[in-house]
């Protein structure tokens, strides 16, 4: 093979670069889909880490941007942390009024 004046990809090598990278854009991107979809499936992000080496932020970033969790999810995450803050206001009362009592 004789050599290559430096900084010319010969046409041949181009386009199997260009394709490789198309495919590795298009795997990247089914990647990312199938673990949303496992998040979605009822996969927590512990059973994925451990199947995919995956770190939870990176998990996230991929769910976020293909919709998970769901708006139905979301609501009832969300309906969650109102029943968990309430939960602790009635608590902090309760504590204020054991200590008002105690002071008393």
């Amino acid at each position: 093979m004789t050599p290559q004046p430096r900084g010319i990809i010969p046409p041949g090598d181009l386009d199997r670069l260009l394709r490789a990278q198309a495919l590795v854009k298009e795997a990247q991107a089914v990647f990312e889909l199938a673990v949303t979809q496992a998040l979605e499936a009822g996969g927590s992000v512990r059973e994925v880490h451990e199947s995919t080496g995956l770190s939870a932020t990176t998990m996230q970033k991929y769910g976020h941007a293909n919709g998970w969790p769901s708006p139905a999810r979301r609501a009832h995450l969300d309906a969650d942390k109102i029943a968990t803050a309430e939960f602790s206001a009635r608590l902090d009362a309760v504590e204020r009024i054991l200590r008002s009592l105690g002071e008393a």
